[in-house]
């Protein structure tokens, strides 16, 4: 004993030494989830919102050709459907 009390120091820092590294660990799994939510959502405004009700079906039938969504002979069975 040193004036009247117990030699609580090793005892005290190896309490707070464990609230440290469970605070750490507790904010790196909250960062994670958070990361790994966002990179989830992180899509562009064009893949978030529905399809625009002002692009003409052939502006959406030529663009689809352009990524090649379709096939050149798809695209012209469907200009073909659309003309008619």
């Amino acid at each position: 004993m040193m004036n009247g009390f117990v030699s609580s120091g090793p005892m005290l820092w190896g309490g707070l030494g464990m609230i440290l590294v469970w605070a750490l660990v507790l904010m790196g799994a909250v960062w994670l989830v958070i990361g790994l939510a966002r990179e989830t959502t992180s899509a562009t405004p064009a893949m978030l919102s529905p399809l625009s009700h002002s692009q003409a079906p052939r502006e959406i039938l030529e663009e689809r050709l352009a990524r090649r969504g379709i096939t050149p002979e798809e695209y012209a069975r469907m200009k073909r459907d659309l003309d008619a």
